[in-house]
């Protein structure tokens, strides 16, 4: 998690850039109760109109060229296979938002005839390299853009003014389970858009010497490390307003490189209202500084230095210059762990938050990259030994891999390259990492690089032909051209692995097929636009066997009517509603009533989940319904139990802070087991405490709840006897102690520990197996690492911070990177970890206070 965490910042700037790339839906796609017809008569936009800004009055021409959909000289010439785009922008009550911007871009052009104007803000931010078409709605909220057939992903953007959501939905063939696939000629109607209202946040931003900062991304969220999706950049003068906001109670971010990353909390915002001024303070980071070299002691420029921090935070990626030198401005506080990457050299440090660290303010630090091994790949095809050119090839790591080549490290497919004589070179070192090939037709091979028996440096990789599966795809009995289609692995838990996806297209005459496909692969899909999915599960695939489905029939589909129940006095509009783990994505927004709608849903089971609000609804339960073809279901989401209170605790330990740990409520509700979903419902996890022993977030009015902290060396202390109450408009502010035990454990001799690993012991309730302490204690260099919970002398191990109570205590070891094991446990249950070295078990009754004495067995 808490790599997690640092990532989302590194990451932030990326996932912007990606926002037109974005298959997911902000708001109700599809779902709405007035669809516009495309006979309807209604205004087309200009086949290439000019970029605008968001200053533009509906229904005149302005000094940056830009008309609104309802303006006569608007229309554009009618085209040859043009492909029509259209929808009605409405709000909560479905009242029509006139003057609302709607922006159709691309990525670089939108075909070769027709490129497009340039767009150069989307949603609020400058863009550069997007190209496409814009209007604004008319008076009845309506859009309706006749352009050319795009070549490659689009997306459609829809923005109103600061109080009201913005709206973004992709059209591409690459992620065929989103909500909308590629534009093609035809009409595209995407039904009423309803934006829900939104606030404003506003303020400046300033360093602590109070010169404005220009240029700081403001981000707004519940914490620093995550957001609701809504940015600005601060002006010269450190301005900025964050508009867009949906209501709640959040945080504001600011973050500049060269500044650490500054946030202010408790920023309440209120729809329909600017919040502010909400002023941040950015200070000076500090540093880690040094030189890359390469075993010759000659300096290696333009290497990649990544830092993770060691607590929560964010990370940092800098370069090194032609002198090898770097200067890394730390965004958190806190030490750093660091690893540097170079194309042709193995990577240096472990990286990702795992070690070693260095402190804030190190300077010169030396880092020496070793020689380069290059491997001259050879990829042939397996049934005839033919040189292949063309194939996507990447390495990753292995168990103990030091490689990098510029890309990712994941188990992700290199895109298709041409490689002369079918052969290439990359940094690898043999046995330690791995290497993942593929060409078009063929599976992919992912395996341990080892150099072939020849002594050349060449590891000879062969492709087999894929498995293919073909048949023809029918609406009404014709076929259904120009269709993407896709063959993917579904996992048990639901997600598809990109790693086994295959694509293609019907033809004119409706028939598919689909090649390269491994025997893993379990399901076909076909997106039809404006209709469900068509899927087909449990295939099984025999490679190089071809699959015949014969004739897949297209089908109209079902839809939802729905409405979430909210408790009284919490406003029921612009809720989200999502149709999850499920053969298709989809998402709608509630109504001023509570209400949403989804029209052509797959026949068959679909989860809906309905999303909360920030500081006042709880995310309610699941709901899973069946929709048949051609019929309506009715939908009742229950969120009245979800309206969420302030909490804030000062949680002791033994009089002390308990500085570090986290602290979760868990609800009095009698279930012996909860799915996941259920222990969010029936509870909430509150965040770190501080070094004041003060923790605060919100919990879920949910009635009477346990208290449980997580403890970074003690592992889960659950209080005995606290109970906290929880109603509707009744913040809770209390004061929570936890008295703790000792025990010594006696064991039956000294222990023999691993040079390197851990010691764990289990202590278990008698009565409630989910009451289970869990301490993990670490061993170097065959000894005990020095804790003040816990000491070893001989064959007595005293632990410190117990929680008290009846318990089943056992002490185990095992070494670092262990093997996996699987252990049954008396109560019937089965326990994954590490290998054991060895096992002892006993029992006592601990007390508050009191050190017990404990055999073991």
């Amino acid at each position: 998690m808490r790599a997690l965490l640092a990532l989302l910042a590194a990451i932030a700037a990326a996932a912007i850039a990606l926002l037109l790339l974005n298959t997911s839906t902000s708001t109700g796609d599809g779902a709405g109760a007035r669809s516009a017809s495309a006979e309807e008569p209604g205004p087309r936009a200009p086949v290439v109109p000019v970029a605008s800004s968001d200053g533009t009055e509906p229904g005149r021409e302005t000094a940056d060229g830009v008309r609104a959909a309802g303006d006569p000289d608007a229309v554009g010439p009618t085209l040859d296979d043009s492909c029509v785009v259209t929808g009605r922008v409405v709000d909560t009550d479905r009242v029509p938002i006139e003057g609302a911007l709607a922006q159709l871009v691309a990525a670089r052009a939108w075909n070769e005839d027709v490129p497009g104007s340039p767009i150069a803000t989307v949603a609020g931010r400058s863009r550069d390299g997007l190209r496409g078409f814009e209007q604004r709605t008319d008076a009845a909220g309506v859009f309706r853009f006749e352009v050319p057939e795009p070549v490659g992903s689009t997306a459609l953007h829809v923005a109103a003014d600061r109080f009201h959501e913005r709206f973004r939905v992709s059209f591409t063939d690459r992620a065929l389970v989103g909500e909308r696939a590629a534009l093609r000629a035809g009409v595209h109607d995407l039904g009423d858009i309803i934006l829900a209202r939104t606030g404003s946040v506003f303020g400046r931003v300033v360093t602590d010497q109070g010169t404005p900062v220009e240029g700081a991304l403001m981000g707004l969220g519940p914490t620093a490390t995550s957001t609701v999706g809504q940015y600005a950049d601060s002006d010269a003068n450190g301005e900025y307003r964050i508009a867009h906001a949906p209501a709640g109670t959040y945080g504001v971010t600011a973050s500049l490189d060269g500044f650490s990353i500054a946030f202010v909390e408790g920023v309440e915002v209120r729809l329909g209202a600017d919040v502010g001024p909400v002023d941040v303070v950015l200070e000076r980071a500090e540093t880690i500084t040094g030189t890359v070299v390469d075993t010759s002691h000659a300096p290696v420029a333009g290497a990649k230095v990544e830092g993770w921090p060691r607590e929560s935070g964010f990370s940092f990626r800098v370069e090194t210059d032609e002198s090898g030198r770097f200067v890394a401005a730390l965004p958190s506080p806190g030490q750093y762990s660091i690893q540097v990457t170079h194309e042709d050299h193995p990577s240096w440090g472990d990286g990702f938050g795992r070690g070693p660290y260095h402190e804030p303010g190190t300077e010169d630090l030396l880092i020496t990259l070793e020689d380069a091994t290059k491997v001259r790949f050879r990829v042939v095809a397996a049934e005839t030994g033919e040189p292949i050119e063309r194939f996507g090839i990447r390495i990753h790591e292995g168990d103990g891999s030091k490689s990098f080549n510029g890309g990712s490290n994941g188990r992700s497919l290199a895109r298709l390259e041409d490689h002369e004589g079918g052969v290439c070179e990359l940094t690898a070192i043999e046995r330690e990492d791995a290497v993942l090939a593929w060409a078009e037709g063929r599976m992919h091979v992912d395996t341990d690089v080892v150099l072939d028996e020849d002594g050349e440096g060449t590891m000879t990789i062969s492709l087999e032909r894929g498995a293919a599966v073909t048949g023809r795809l029918v609406l009404d009995g014709e076929g259904v051209p120009e269709t993407p289609v896709e063959v993917v692995l579904v996992s048990d838990s639901g997600y598809e692995r990109d790693l086994y996806r295959r694509t293609s297209r019907t033809d004119a005459t409706g028939r598919f097929r689909v090649e390269g496909i491994t025997a893993r692969a379990n399901r076909f899909r076909a997106h039809v636009v404006g209709r469900p999915p068509v899927v087909v599960d449990g295939l099984e695939f025999n490679p190089p066997e071809t699959l015949d489905l014969g004739d897949v029939e297209v089908v109209d589909g079902g839809s939802v009517e729905g409405i979430v129940h909210v408790p009284s006095g919490i406003d029921p509009a612009g809720l989200t509603v999502r149709v999850m783990k499920s053969k298709q994505l989809m998402s709608a927004r509630t109504d001023s009533s509570g209400r949403f709608e989804f029209a052509s849903l797959a026949p068959g089971e679909h989860e809906l989940r309905s999303f909360g609000r920030a500081g006042e609804l709880a995310h309610p339960l699941p709901v899973t319904c069946t929709i048949k073809d051609g019929e309506t279901t009715m939908v009742e989401i229950d969120a009245t139990d979800c309206a969420l209170v302030p909490v804030e605790l000062t949680i002791l330990i033994d009089g002390e802070p308990a500085e570090g740990a986290s602290a979760f409520l868990r609800a009095v509700e009698g279930r012996d087991r909860m799915s996941i979903a259920e222990q969010r419902h029936f509870g909430a996890s509150l965040g770190r405490i501080g070094e004041d022993g003060v923790v605060t977030g919100e919990a879920r009015a949910f009635g009477e709840a346990t208290l449980r902290l997580g403890h970074p060396v003690l592992g889960g202390i659950g209080h005995p006897t606290a109970r906290l109450v929880f109603r509707p408009g009744q913040p809770v502010k209390e004061t929570i102690r936890f008295e703790l035990a000792a025990a010594e454990l006696r064991l039956p001799a000294p222990p023999v520990l691993p040079d390197e690993g851990t010691m764990t012991v289990w202590l278990r309730g008698t009565e409630d197996g989910r009451d289970t302490q869990y301490l993990r204690l670490f061993v170097e260099d065959g000894a005990l690492a020095p804790s003040e919970y816990a000491s070893l002398d001989g064959a007595v191990l005293t632990l410190r911070g117990l929680a008290t109570g009846p318990r089943t205590i056992e002490v185990t070891a095992s070494e670092k990177d262990a093997p996996q094991a699987s252990v049954k446990l008396p109560d019937g249950t089965t326990r994954v970890g590490p290998e054991e070295l060895w096992s002892h078990s006993g029992s006592a009754t601990l007390v508050a206070g009191e050190t017990a004495e404990v055999t073991l067995d």
